[in-house]
């Protein structure tokens, strides 16, 4: 709208044509920047009634608002009306890149058909077609000649995306999950096409890019995906085959088919032991020291994940060497061994801290604070599970953010701050963003004991309080505690939990973790 626009005696008639309608109202508004408000009326009135005789089954609300969007789009010259319908090939939200990469919009372009108020311009420069105006725009994508080769684009464009973010375990470097958070939506329109085209080693392609992806709360998705792409994969490549049965074996261990993850991985073993793969041999020795370990066989987990260990150690694969310390420390820590358990678990973590594994390296604080915690060093226990939070909240793990809050709730209550306590407990609980195979259904009944003891009227009244609340909001307000009073410190690699006794009167077990039995991988 033109900033020294006022309203005058059309502006009522405006509001009354379009029903109220806040889009239609927003997209009539767009107009004025370059049209009188009189001209804008005489156009409504010449348009609206044209198109809201069709469709006469349809709600006459609904007719105008998709009349104004038509109106709006008619005013577009070819070449943005061309451009809004390419849009409709992206779902939810989509950045500038994209816009320009698979749409073949430009600067100028896709701030054009913004300024129309077809599209609305979000933080972080990234766009947004509403879904009402999205259902208009797919119907003129239809009409676009190379429709066929736009979406085959925009899947291209979106496996590379998912690529870069390194969340296949057969890729070095850092982890970024964020990268690929916002475009979700995305990522599952490119698997829709991959599946409706019969592209089935490109939808297992997207899918292992994704590993890490599934498993922070969409194991259930990610199931159905890989059930059916692997339905047809007979004659997929070996070595993507075998990258996609571990990947499926990750989800379905999360997904707590603690069977169907051993099955998977047994298979994707054979295969890597075929190509002489030796680091995929590597990784999936330590994805059956898991299972071995879940089933209470600790020799055949031990022997496992030392074999896993050798191997990375021989090829000088820090990122893979990580994941079978922790589950070593969580073995020496189950049997007993704490100054060997904690060594190793600092190993993991200044090793991850070295790769960088953001992830693994927060899963692996998060075991050493719940050392500390078994040992009643509650302070210790929050500055430690305080930077696997700031991880947590960087890369959008929900379900690590839940475990690494209880983990907070508990240290709380133990230096008797129960009303603070409930309050994330609360908000915890209120989320239930857990997962089946996570840590939560193994350590909530030992968790809710603990502060069960430890539970009174504050807490209660806290707890209900939290239950009004985010775990962000709740996360975001602990760490602007810890910095206001002083206490926010970033614990160094390697320097996480030192060689202190147990207390004399603590018999709380040394608890397993999400990292120190190996969970997180």
């Amino acid at each position: 709208m033109r900033r020294d626009f006022t309203p005058d005696e059309c502006a009522p008639e405006i509001c009354r044509r379009l029903d109220g309608l806040p889009l239609a109202l927003e997209l009539a508004a767009a107009r004025l920047r370059t049209l009188d408000a009189p001209t804008l009326l005489r156009r409504l009135d010449r348009r609206l009634p044209l198109l809201t005789t069709g469709a006469r089954d349809a709600p006459e609300r609904q007719r105008t608002l998709r009349a104004t969007i038509e109106w709006s789009y008619d005013l577009l010259p070819d070449e943005l009306q061309d451009l809004f319908a390419r849009f409709a090939v992206f779902a939810g939200s989509f950045s500038h890149e994209a816009a320009e990469a698979v749409a073949g919009g430009t600067v100028e372009t896709v701030g054009a058909v913004v300024e129309a108020s077809l599209v609305k311009a979000l933080g972080d420069a990234r766009l947004l077609m509403l879904e009402t105006i999205r259902e208009f725009a797919l119907e003129r994508l239809a009409d676009v000649p190379d429709v066929e080769e736009l979406r085959r684009r925009h899947a291209e464009y979106y496996l590379a995306l998912a690529v870069s973010a390194a969340l296949d375990t057969d890729v070095p470097g850092e982890q970024r999950p964020e990268i690929v958070i916002p475009d979700a939506a995305n990522m599952r329109v490119a698997l829709t096409w991959a599946f409706e085209k019969e592209e089935t080693d490109f939808g297992l392609e997207l899918l292992v890019a994704l590993e890490q992806f599934w498993v922070f709360g969409y194991t259930e998705e990610a199931l159905r995906w890989y059930g059916a792409f692997l339905e047809r994969a007979g004659a997929a490549p070996p070595l993507l085959r075998a990258r996609a049965l571990r990947s499926f074996g990750s989800s379905a261990h999360f997904d707590g088919q603690f069977d169907l993850a051993e099955r998977l991985c047994k298979e994707s073993l054979a295969e890597y032991q075929r190509l002489g793969n030796e680091h995929g041999v590597a990784v999936l020795l330590h994805r059956l020291s898991i299972s071995a370990l879940h089933r209470g066989d600790v020799s055949r987990a031990q022997e496992l994940s030392e074999r896993s260990l050798a191997i990375h150690r021989r090829l000088e694969n820090d990122k893979g060497a990580c994941q079978p310390l922790s589950l070593l420390a969580a073995i020496a820590l189950q049997t007993g061994d704490r100054a060997r358990g904690v060594a190793l678990l600092e190993e993991s973590a200044e090793l991850a801290a070295r790769v960088p594994w953001r992830w693994w390296r927060a899963g692996t604080v998060s075991a050493l604070a719940d050392v500390a915690l078994a040992e009643g060093r509650a302070a210790e226990a929050q500055r430690l599970v305080r930077e696997a939070v700031d991880v947590a909240l960087q890369i959008s793990d929900r379900v690590g953010l839940s475990w690494y809050l209880s983990q907070f709730a508990m240290a709380l209550a133990l230096e008797g701050r129960t009303a603070e306590a409930g309050r994330v407990w609360g908000a915890v609980e209120k989320a239930a963003a857990f997962v089946p195979g996570g840590p939560w259904p193994r350590d909530a009944e030992r968790l809710r004991d603990e502060i069960g003891k430890l539970v009174d009227d504050e807490f209660e009244d806290g707890r209900r309080a939290g239950r009004a609340l985010s775990l962000e909001e709740v996360a975001t307000s602990i760490e602007h505690r810890a910095v206001a009073s002083g206490n926010f410190v970033q614990v160094p690699a390697g320097s996480a939990v030192t060689t202190r006794r147990r207390p004399s009167g603590t018999t709380q077990d040394l608890p397993s973790s999400p990292a120190s039995s190996g969970y997180r991988s």
